[in-house]
C-alpha cells in the first residue's frame, strides 16, 4: 500500500509486539500506542445518524 500511495504508512498497536507480520512488512513504521491515547481516540459508545442511534459492540 505505501508503494502505491507514495506515502508513509504506519501501524499503531496497543501491544508491545505487533501481531501481524503482514502488516509490519508493508508498514513504513510501527509504534506502540498507549491505552489511554487509544481510548481517547475512539468514538463514543452511542452514535446517531439519519437512521437513529447505534452502538458499538460490547466486545470492543
Amino acid at each position: 500500500m505505501r508503494v502505491e500511495l507514495g506515502l508513509p504508512v504506519g501501524v499503531l498497536n496497543p501491544h508491545k509486539h505487533p501481531t501481524s507480520r503482514v502488516l509490519v512488512h508493508h508498514a513504513s513504521f510501527v509504534r506502540q500506542i498507549r491505552q489511554g491515547v487509544l481510548a481517547a481516540s475512539q468514538f463514543p459508545d452511542v452514535l446517531t445518524d439519519t437512521h437513529g442511534e447505534f452502538r458499538k459492540p460490547a466486545s470492543w
